[in-house]
């Protein structure tokens, strides 16, 4: 039994980002989730899903990384059934290659 025709709602919005290998020192940068697509209510929805900030430690080459646990937050977003795509995208300074991965919760 296929129950996705039965979702109504996206009621939780998780996000995780990170650089992906190397990255540039002295960055930093904001990442915005749309959700578009036949299967949105409302139309076009756009959320801030964080930032990510790449900075020098001290006088040496060296860089400290510290790994953030995913962000999980609570959403009223009205779907049906079709198409649901997922575009992200940042803004400021480019921090390298950065990596986003999303979770969306559905009832």
């Amino acid at each position: 039994m296929n129950r996705m025709h039965d979702m109504k709602k996206i009621t939780v919005l998780g996000a995780s980002i990170s650089p992906d290998g190397t990255h540039t020192v002295d960055t930093g940068c904001n990442f915005t989730l749309q959700l578009s697509g036949t299967g949105m209510v409302d139309g076009i929805q756009e959320f801030n899903v964080g930032a990510l900030a790449n900075q020098e430690v001290g006088a040496s080459v060296g860089a400290a990384v510290i790994a953030e646990a995913a962000n999980y937050r609570n959403v009223d977003v009205n779907v049906k059934p079709g198409e649901i795509v997922l575009s992200a995208a940042f803004d400021g300074t480019d921090p390298g290659s950065p990596f986003i991965c999303i979770t969306l919760g559905f009832e």
